[in-house]
């Protein structure tokens, strides 16, 4: 009896299991059209086109999908990239809305390809969209940028990342977007139709994040940044960029704001009025004027930002404040709601003390300042001969060979590099090496590295060297960076341990 009793356990055990099994799969191929496109909304679009061949039931579900997903790393030829996308749109359902487009393209797309693709989205009320493209145009032309995404009352985020090759690419004087809460701009252009300075985000009421990368003006010079609704805004120009174009911010209940920029005696006052609901602040300086000028405008921004809670600075916003002849007797500036104060900077470079002690004099609840050690604080780039962009650290391996010497002045027809041996500067093993873009910033100097560590490397007699292997590369930004062994973050005390 127990045998036969077994027997009809195993059976039903293993009914179950096949029952199980059958379920498993029946799982998937009875779910409804609308959750396996909910599904498909997921992935690429390429993919889901792939995924729609597994059955004949789902042969046209990728028609239906509202998401537009395409880069060109996953294609590996340009134009089977550009066939495959005109195909999508053609052949998709045009009743379906397209709630989400994001397109890459990290080589050259025509912008043609491009207005069709916003054209589209914009006739089918697009909320989210995504551009990062390298533009291909008509040389000395300047591209307007479809004009139908500006104007598009759906549109809710918008990410775009521009770069033109034989042209300029022009954005228009007022963005009309009113619905739109997130915005991203890389490498575009403003323009202005008077002398008041561009306003592009003065149609954009609900705007709360504003991102604006090493964006320059067409007809203008200066930017206006002005919006009840922004509590989030980070500005990014590099050296060259920021001599072009100028910011004024008009944000009253901007909670976070980060920067970096160069500041010189002609960069204005930055904020029209007091942030009093300022949480964060992080102001990069990688380049500044070396004058008492400078170090009074930028005391100017801090005073605009004393309602901050956490302010972290570079050594470069240090030095610059630390021009002000005879700091520590001037009006203090009152941070009343200050809890954390950051100071980040390269490994073995000195913060100056005095800054510092005069930052928290007026600081209730901070009395030390965390102090930061990082291994690199520059991403600036430089290109070679045929235009490819090289990062610091592949231009940098590159010339550890040849750049073997206390000081070194490197000539490339009107352009310079200075390089200089931290080893010999600073208590450390640190190397470092400093470049300036042209002669004209003989007066500047990069803030990565200190006052005194400057002015010692300049007493050495520079030595010429002909690097004919490394000639062809030819500079376009200031920079500097160091390579130390491992970053770390101090904590010191405000007066004393500096």
């Amino acid at each position: 009896m127990s045998g036969e009793g077994d027997m009809v356990e195993n059976e039903t055990v293993n009914k179950a299991m096949h029952d199980e099994e059958k379920q498993k799969v029946d799982r998937l191929s009875i779910l409804p059209n609308c959750i396996l496109i909910y599904i498909m909304t997921f992935m690429t679009t390429k993919e889901a086109v792939q995924t729609c061949i597994l059955s004949k039931r789902w042969i046209n579900l990728w028609k239906y999908v509202p998401t537009l997903t395409a880069s060109n790393t996953h294609f590996q030829m340009d134009h089977v990239f550009k066939n495959f996308v005109q195909n999508v749109l053609f052949h998709r359902d045009d009743s379906i809305p397209l709630y989400n487009v994001d397109i890459e393209h990290k080589r050259y797309l025509h912008s043609q390809l491009l207005g069709s693709v916003v054209q589209y989205a914009v006739s089918h009320g697009v909320e989210k969209l995504r551009i990062d493209v390298h533009i291909r145009g008509y040389i000395g032309k300047i591209l307007m940028f479809h004009y139908s995404i500006f104007s598009c009352h759906s549109l809710k985020y918008l990410n775009i990342s521009l770069l033109a090759s034989m042209g300029t690419i022009i954005f228009p004087p007022i963005l009309d977007l009113p619905e739109l809460i997130e915005c991203r701009l890389r490498e575009v252009v403003f323009s202005s139709c008077n002398h008041d300075g561009a306003k592009p985000f003065s149609g954009c009421k609900k705007l709360s994040t504003l991102v604006i990368d090493n964006c320059t003006l067409y007809n203008s010079d200066t930017l206006c940044v002005s919006g009840d609704a922004i509590s989030n805004l980070t500005i990014h120009f590099d050296i060259v960029t920021y001599r072009i174009c100028k910011v004024k911010v008009s944000a009253p209940n901007l909670k976070a704001f980060g920067y970096v920029g160069q500041l010189t005696s002609y960069t204005p006052q930055l904020f029209e009025h007091n942030l009093d609901f300022l949480e964060e602040a992080r102001i990069e300086i990688i380049g500044y004027e070396i004058s008492s000028n400078v170090g009074k405008i930028f005391k100017g921004w801090l005073k605009r930002l004393s309602g901050v809670k956490s302010l972290t600075l570079s050594l470069g916003a240090i030095e610059a404040l630390g021009l002000i002849p005879n700091l520590a007797n001037t009006e203090p500036i009152r941070f009343g709601n200050l809890m954390s104060l950051i100071v980040k900077k390269l490994a073995a470079l000195p913060v100056p003390n005095e800054v510092l002690e005069y930052l928290l004099k007026d600081s209730p609840h901070v009395d030390e300042a965390t102090i930061t050690d990082e291994y690199l604080l520059s991403c600036a780039v430089f290109f070679n001969a045929c235009g490819k962009l090289l990062t610091v650290l592949d231009w940098f391996e590159a010339i550890l060979d040849v750049f073997n010497c206390i000081a070194v002045v490197h000539f490339v027809e009107n352009q310079f590099c200075f390089a200089v041996s931290l080893t010999e500067m600073a208590d450390s093993r640190a190397n470092g090496l400093c470049c300036c873009h042209r002669k004209s910033y003989q007066n500047h100097r990069c803030p990565l590295i200190g006052a005194s560590s400057f002015s010692k490397a300049m007493r050495h007699r520079p030595q010429m060297l002909h690097a004919h292997g490394h000639r062809r590369r030819r500079l376009t930004e200031s920079a500097a960076w160091s390579c130390v062994q491992q970053p770390e973050t101090k904590k010191r005390q405000s007066a004393g341990a500096l």
